[in-house]
């Protein structure tokens, strides 16, 4: 219970400020046409993202990377502190 004046102590809690998803340096091509250049993301646990852009910028091929229904040209990424780069897209646990 709080009494009316006083601020709550706030504690900070470790677990919440550790990233569970990061993109490093990502980049994907079609052709020559590249789509996604040297993109980074760091999410962390208990946060919620939203990713806003126009069509064709490129959301959807992040989603996409993330799940493993596309390969990178370089870059990486890491879910809950493994690299899951290489990872094929059965042995991800993303949903």
């Amino acid at each position: 219970m709080v009494k009316l004046g006083r601020k709550p102590k706030l504690v900070e809690n470790p677990v919440q400020n550790k990233p569970i998803i990061e993109l490093r340096s990502i980049k994907k091509s079609y052709g020559s046409n590249t789509i996604i250049s040297d993109f980074n993301l760091t999410i962390n646990n208990g946060e919620f993202v939203t990713i806003l852009g126009p069509s064709g910028c490129g959301k959807t091929t992040v989603l996409r990377l993330l799940a493993g229904l596309e390969e990178l040209d370089s870059g990486n990424i890491i879910l809950d502190g493994e690299d899951i780069t290489n990872v094929p897209a059965e042995k991800r646990h993303v949903n």
